[in-house]
């Protein structure tokens, strides 16, 4: 091995080394009785334990709707095709607009989460 890469270990270990032989402080600690068996501590409020159980439930109906909606294409295009006189090319691009939209939209939506956070940008969305 090169000579660089010992140097590196024997300087983080003698480092180790002198931090070692000083006295670690003591941890805080709760008082016995302020703990639970969860080992949440008994002053939190069942407010916190559901805080989040609306936002949940409101992210399931919407990816239910999502799907529904989405398994609706495949019943609606037939009476499309009927409706504008589309051949079977045209049909299927529209199956392959709504998948091309999946892949399109990816990346802006990454920016928009990463730029603003989740909460934006499904209210955005």
């Amino acid at each position: 091995m090169e000579m660089w890469y010992w140097r590196v270990i024997i300087y983080y270990w003698q480092k180790e080394k002198k931090t070692n032989n000083q006295p670690k402080p003591a941890m805080a600690q709760l008082p016995a009785e302020s703990i639970t068996t969860t080992g949440i501590p008994a002053t939190s409020t069942v407010k916190n334990k559901n805080q989040f159980l609306v936002p949940f439930v409101l992210i399931i109906c919407l990816f239910f709707l999502w799907g529904m909606v989405h398994n609706l294409d495949s019943i609606l295009i037939p009476h499309l095709k009927k409706a504008c006189e589309l051949n079977n090319r045209q049909s299927t691009l529209i199956d392959t607009a709504v998948y091309l939209a999946y892949f399109l939209m990816a990346i802006p939506a990454g920016i928009i989460l990463k730029k603003w956070g989740y909460k934006i940008g499904i209210i955005g969305g």
